[in-house]
């Protein structure tokens, strides 16, 4: 399985003060057609631990909690 087979749904609040309660869901996409599946056990960790590196530095705080992870900034 690569890269070109990884996906993530995003779920968020949009509130007065932006963007609240960012949650991952990732996704595989299988065949060629990309049909989309959600990602579970050691596949959600491989594409969740990715996503927490390439989000590595950008003043974020990345928390997996099994098969999902949250995002939230950091406090300046």
């Amino acid at each position: 399985m690569g890269y070109t087979h990884e996906s993530y749904v995003m779920h968020f609040d949009i509130t007065q003060d932006g963007i609240q309660n960012l949650r991952v869901t990732p996704l595989y996409l299988s065949d060629e057609y990309g049909i989309p599946s959600v990602a579970t056990g050691e596949q959600a960790q491989i594409t969740l631990n990715r996503l927490a590196e390439v989000s590595d530095g950008m003043n974020t705080a990345f928390e997996i909690q099994g098969d999902v992870a949250s995002v939230r900034p950091l406090s300046s």
